[in-house]
């Protein structure tokens, strides 16, 4: 299964079980008996999106509009998508009940109409519970793409201090502390023990929202999570805004005059041994 597939899987997941959970706040019937509809429709993207590497079009998830949890007496229903330059409509109707199937019974591609999956209302807090599960789950796989961001950023990081002779912290073995890693990737993404969830927990949450649209959740969730990473290491670090340029520029032996002295300073000498090995060696102890 792809990233975009297991992350559409989980926020479709996430937003029936809100729904369920709002049926149960709001007193649904208990002889109620409800279709359970898609929130995506899985096609080409005519806009927005290039070709794969073969040069061909990959199909990808265009978030449909309206309720995915529906009473069966409200049935037919209508729902459409205009993401990726893409116009359809869908219309679902009342069919024979089912048993609640797996996700995959929830995706539909191409023209095909895709028939109602049919619960009963004693199924609804078991939806409620499986939102909950994909919640977790997709904080989980925020938290190990934020990991990943992390040792990418600091790999750049080092590699443009050397570049431009600022290596000396890194000598001796000097490597980066799994264990601070990641710490920093939890706090992002779970937020401090009691308290609310961290910048990439915070912003996995929009997933849901029904404005969460003509995105391809994998690209977008890597996307946003290297620019959080970027932010918080830079804060961490005192790196100035213009840290990255400044860099450049020295390494390109170009003129860095349009910057203060003391930005230029703080981007040429970034502390990185809260997150390195060796700590005594990088801070000049016992050499």
């Amino acid at each position: 299964m792809s990233r975009t597939q297991e992350l559409a899987d989980l926020i479709s997941a996430q937003v029936i079980g809100l729904e369920a959970a709002q049926l149960l706040a709001d007193g649904a019937t208990p002889a109620g008996q409800y279709a359970v509809l898609p929130a995506w429709w899985w096609g080409f993207a005519l806009v927005g999106r290039r070709p794969d590497s073969s040069g061909g079009r990959r199909t990808m998830p265009h978030r449909l509009n309206g309720p995915v949890l529906v009473g069966v007496d409200d049935l037919p229903v209508t729902k459409s998508t205009d993401a990726f330059g893409q116009h359809r409509a869908f219309t679902f109707e009342a069919g024979g009940i089912h048993a609640l199937s797996a996700p995959e019974a929830l995706r539909f591609g191409g023209d095909v109409q895709s028939a109602a999956v049919h619960t009963g209302h004693q199924h609804l807090p078991g939806l409620v519970e499986a939102g909950r599960v994909a919640n977790w789950e997709m904080l989980l796989l925020a938290e190990k793409i934020t990991r990943t961001a992390i040792v990418t950023r600091l790999k750049s990081l080092v590699g443009a201090l050397v570049s431009i002779g600022q290596g000396s912290q890194f000598a001796d073995g000097a490597g980066f502390d799994d264990e601070t890693i990641t710490q920093i990737a939890a706090t992002m993404t779970f937020g401090d023990p009691g308290g609310t969830l961290g910048q990439v927990g915070r912003f996995v949450a929009k997933a849901v929202d029904v404005d969460f649209e003509a995105v391809e959740p994998a690209r977008w969730l890597s996307m946003e999570i290297n620019s959080l990473v970027n932010r918080e290491l830079a804060r961490r670090f005192g790196d100035p805004r213009s840290g990255q340029m400044i860099r450049s520029a020295i390494a390109a032996g170009a003129d860095t005059s349009a910057w203060s002295a003391g930005t230029v300073r703080r981007a040429t000498n970034l502390n990185l041994s809260p997150v390195m090995k060796n700590r005594a060696l990088i801070d000049g102890v016992g050499r």
